[in-house]
């Protein structure tokens, strides 16, 4: 009688978990539709993209289980996986044969980098930060370096941070543009800075946000020449999660505490919904800019949005993406214990061919930079 009662709750057990099992099944699969579905159409899905990763790992962590188990229900979050398999290079590479310096081959190297204005320098006067960023950057040896949150403060003369950095990196050609300025004074926004010569530049607005100042979130373009081929590059900032300002009631869930949980979790919703939504209407004009390029496009930047996201579908598409293409590992940009993802992107024209992608994790920002070292193809 005893054993049967055993049985019966093992039964009820095993039935519970595959019940859970399932849901987490479904939510993974689920989560692909958000590259296909716009957040201003319906913004759930962008959640569950966003869920990616942790749901990638909870279905692996259920296969694992149901091995141990002997139990053949490991097929449910197998098949559940394997439904986008396509989504897993974009979260984890491999990329054994990538080479950073390759023989007989003229390379270049493209870096974008979110420096968070700079943070140390201004706000502290950290000359030493200002020293080691910039000994960084020359150790990566960048042709082209797209900066995003580019900050300018146009009252310290010996701050001046872009005759730094042209100088130290020997990068000739500059497109600064500031969206936003304040007391005539500071200055925020995007820069390219270039080796290669440019012959055109420009930044791109929403219509919707012409008016509205108090967001550094645009892009700009500039057509650079590199071996004789013209290319369209674009620097990238969409507007952010803002996940920074809520770390402290991360933490709040983390150590257990419940004050004000639904209301902390609800603005947190919003936040990230209103995140959603803002990206999405910002992404037409570009990618209807890109779509109209004479030239072959590179984009670098900051989207402040995952692989599985109707961000990364729109920004990247006929494009490659130089971590997919020679990075290796997790490719986590976000320097932020909340959450670590993968945010920060380098897309490449088909007639590019990249050799070598990383993401050094250094803390002169709360994003990581990233980098690929590439040459033309010129036989595509």
């Amino acid at each position: 009688m005893a054993k049967k009662s055993v049985r019966k709750k093992r039964s009820i057990f095993i039935v519970l978990l595959m019940l859970l099992n399932s849901f987490f099944a479904l939510m993974i699969v689920l989560a692909l539709v958000s590259t296909k579905i716009s957040p201003e159409s319906n913004y759930i899905p962008a959640f569950l993209g966003m869920a990616y990763p942790i749901l990638l790992y909870i279905n692996i962590g259920f296969c694992l289980l149901w091995i141990i188990m002997r139990r053949k229900l490991f097929l449910i979050s197998l098949i559940a996986i394997l439904v986008g398999f396509n989504m897993l290079p974009k979260y984890f590479q491999m990329n054994f044969s990538r080479n950073k310096s390759p023989k007989d081959t003229v390379t270049f190297t493209l870096v974008s980098y979110n420096v968070q204005s700079f943070r140390t320098f201004y706000h502290h006067g950290s000359q030493e930060y200002l020293d080691s960023l910039t000994d960084f950057l020359s150790q990566l040896n960048p042709d082209v370096l797209c900066i995003q949150e580019f900050y300018n403060d146009l009252e310290l003369e010996n701050r001046d941070i872009t005759s730094r950095l042209q100088q130290q990196l020997n990068l000739k050609y500059k497109n600064i543009q500031n969206r936003l300025t304040r007391w005539n004074r500071y200055q925020f926004g995007l820069a390219i800075f270039s080796s290669f010569p440019i012959i055109n530049s420009g930044r791109i607005l929403n219509s919707n946000y012409e008016d509205e100042m108090n967001t550094t979130n645009f892009a700009v373009f500039s057509d650079i020449i590199i071996d004789k081929d013209t290319f369209r590059l674009y620097n990238v900032h969409l507007e952010s999660l803002r996940i920074s300002e809520e770390e402290e009631f991360l933490q709040m869930i983390e150590d257990g505490k419940s004050e004000d949980f639904m209301k902390e979790s609800g603005k947190l919703f919003s936040k990230l919904k209103n995140a959603f939504v803002f990206r999405a209407n910002q992404i037409k004009p570009i990618r209807e800019h890109m779509d109209q390029s004479p030239y072959p496009v590179i984009v670098c930047g900051d989207f402040n949005d995952t692989p599985a996201s109707w961000a990364y579908k729109m920004m990247s598409e006929g494009l490659n993406d130089a971590f997919v293409q020679a990075g290796r590992g997790f490719g986590k940009t976000y320097n932020g214990k909340y959450p670590s993802f993968r945010i920060d992107y380098i897309f490449t024209a088909k007639n590019i061919k990249v050799h070598w992608f990383d993401n050094p994790h250094v803390n002169f920002s709360d994003h990581f930079p990233v980098y690929a070292v590439c040459s033309l193809n010129k036989e595509n």
